[in-house]
């Protein structure tokens, strides 16, 4: 078994055998896109009997009720981590960046929105709706948007400038995000809102890859900040529809919602058009490094923080044999280009990916479980952490 903090060296005796590469491993799954976009026969193959899998990649609900092989002695392959749940929930994922922000003297870190998570931040929330803010007088009035801690999905989802609104929200639901709502987002060149989901493969603590290309969400209606149109939702979500089927469990992206389709632009024509929509500015080489600078940043930071279970380290209380694939979620400032951290999805929909990169589901694989496999010629993926190979730590 690998060392703590060292990403496993492959191939990994499993229940006291060892992979060889001639040997194609068998994968178990529960998730229909994955069964039909998985296509390496040499490497991989599937199986109905999860007890006799090598490898389990599974919705939650599967990982909630199924007890692992490993726990009986048999080492398998699974896609899950034990942090998943710490960055997966909205609030816990605030309140660890946040309490990371404070060990370091820092009042706050400038790409995770400033939140309350209600109730247990309720307190905090009215001292700092009664004192007086520092934003000049002729400044708009703050917009929060209100979201359930975890499984958003574009549901239950609100904007307001309200405090009575936030606690009719919160007393309804129970639990709550309250966020600053990012009120000048960069927009496309139809003048609507979008955001870009970035694809994280976390291996170990010390190996996290990214891939190369993303999904560009658009809003279906132009943006606009008048009070008038706080309530629609089409114009400040690109994820208003909910999807059932993904290589993890559905988010945005499938068949139903708020009465129009999520839609996307392709991340190809996203490259080539928006330097134009920006002349004079920083290219896209530029922004992108920014953005898988704060992905860094935010991954390395959970990999030192202290968990919430007897204060164990979140990242490195880690099972060599657990891997994960996250959705993370940006937005980008349209004065200064800055990416926003908006959240992490621990089990994001591919579908979409796979409208656009076929393969996508092959270079998964292979990355996670095949020994250099991400730099192999076509795969996507490089590394955001590369702790053996720090000078690879970068796109």
């Amino acid at each position: 078994m690998a060392s703590r903090g060292r990403a496993p060296a492959f191939p990994i005796p499993v229940g006291g055998r060892t992979f060889p590469p001639s040997r194609p491993l068998s994968v178990y799954t529960d998730m229909p896109v994955l069964v039909h976009s998985l296509d390496l026969p040499a490497r991989f193959y599937l199986t109905d009997h999860a007890q006799d899998a090598d490898i389990l990649w599974a919705t939650p609900a599967f990982f909630a009720s199924h007890v692992p092989q490993s726990a009986r002695g048999r080492r398998q392959w699974k896609a899950t981590l034990p942090f998943l749940g710490e960055v997966d929930d909205k609030c816990q994922l605030v309140h660890l960046l946040t309490r990371l922000s404070h060990t370091r003297s820092q009042l706050s870190i400038p790409w995770l929105p400033r939140s309350y998570c209600l109730p247990e931040d309720l307190p905090r929330l009215l001292d700092d709706w009664e004192t007086p803010s520092s934003r000049p007088p002729s400044a708009p009035p703050s917009t929060w948007i209100l979201k359930p801690p975890h499984l958003a999905r574009g549901w239950d989802i609100a904007l307001t400038r309200s405090l009575p609104c936030i606690l009719r929200h919160l007393q309804a639901s129970g639990r709550l995000l309250v966020s600053d709502y990012l009120t000048s987002p960069d927009l496309w060149l139809d003048g609507h809102k979008y955001d870009l989901r970035m694809y994280v493969l976390l291996l170990s603590p010390s190996l996290v890859l990214i891939h190369r290309q993303f999904r560009v969400r658009r809003a279906s209606q132009p943006y606009s900040m008048a009070l008038e149109h706080l309530e629609d939702l089409r114009i400040h979500l690109t994820n208003t529809t909910l999807g059932l089927s993904g290589l993890g469990q559905a988010d945005a992206g499938g068949e139903e919602g708020h009465g129009c389709p999520t839609e996307t632009v392709s991340c190809l024509d996203f490259v080539e058009k928006w330097e134009s929509l920006h002349p004079g500015r920083e290219g896209w080489e530029g922004v992108r490094r920014r953005i898988d600078s704060m992905l860094r940043e935010c991954f390395s930071l959970i990999g030192r923080a202290g968990g919430r279970e007897g204060g164990r380290e979140a990242l490195h209380v880690h099972d060599p044999y657990g891997r994960a694939l996250v959705g993370v979620d940006v937005l980008l400032d349209r004065a200064t280009l800055s990416p926003h951290l908006i959240e992490i999805n621990a089990s994001p929909n591919i579908s979409g990916m796979l409208s656009e990169r076929p393969g996508f589901s092959n270079e998964v694989f292979s990355a996670a479980f095949i020994e250099g496999g991400w730099r192999e010629d076509g795969n996507g993926f490089y590394p955001l952490i590369d702790q053996q190979n720090p000078n690879e730590g970068c796109s």
